[in-house]
């Protein structure tokens, strides 16, 4: 359901742009893959916050820096001679988040024409642009990151709602058990503590 409301979204936003004169070549195609690569994404981070409100606070930031400002910062960057190739490496690890990957695609259907003349014209540390917006290293590229996206992303929420998270947290302390000292046997404890010490017998490790 969640794809299907971002999708109408997302076609809503594309006709709005069309009719306001907006040539989206080759962009459309990643704004209609966006919410493969961003709900999954979204899923998995979410499980890092214990409330509802810092999860959306957190991914509101998130989203909107790596949609406007990052991208915007980044494609600046890309014209300095001196810094190209070190904003060419960091354009392309910032393209583990799939928002940015959207704010990416934006800057290069309006202005990737004039960054791959300007980079044929001057000596600087960057690599050469294609202006095919189909290069591998352009519009493909977004679609196989975005689906890159979808599949490791699905894969690690599946793992979690699996209880893969509870059998990590169980090992590790199955583990450091190891390393726990043995017990003092002539040591002689009050009754509420060794209540409390055969409480936490019976308590799963996952739930320690």
């Amino acid at each position: 359901m969640d794809y299907l409301r971002m999708l109408f979204s997302i076609a809503v936003t594309l006709c709005s742009f069309a009719m306001a004169g907006f040539n989206w070549n080759v962009a459309w195609v990643t704004f209609m893959l966006f919410p493969f690569g961003t709900i999954p994404f979204t899923y998995v981070t979410s499980f890092a916050f214990s409330g509802e409100a810092s999860a959306a606070t957190v991914t509101i930031f998130i989203n909107f820096a790596s949609i406007t400002l990052i991208p915007s910062l980044m494609f600046y960057l890309r014209w300095l001679r001196e810094l190209e190739f070190v904003a060419d490496t960091i354009n392309m690890l910032f393209r583990c988040f799939p928002a940015y990957n959207l704010g990416a695609s934006i800057f290069f259907n309006a202005l990737n024409e004039n960054l791959a003349e300007y980079r044929e014209a001057t000596e600087g540390t960057g690599y050469d642009i294609s202006v095919n917006p189909w290069h591998i290293t352009q519009t493909s590229a977004d679609i196989v990151i975005m689906l890159g996206h979808f599949c490791l992303w699905m894969g690690i929420l599946c793992a979690i709602e699996m209880g893969a998270g509870k059998k990590i947290s169980s090992w590790w302390v199955s583990k450091q058990k190891n390393k726990f000292p043995p017990p003092d046997k002539n040591l002689e404890m009050d009754e509420d503590v060794l209540e409390e010490e055969r409480r936490v017998a019976k308590t799963p490790d996952h739930n320690l």
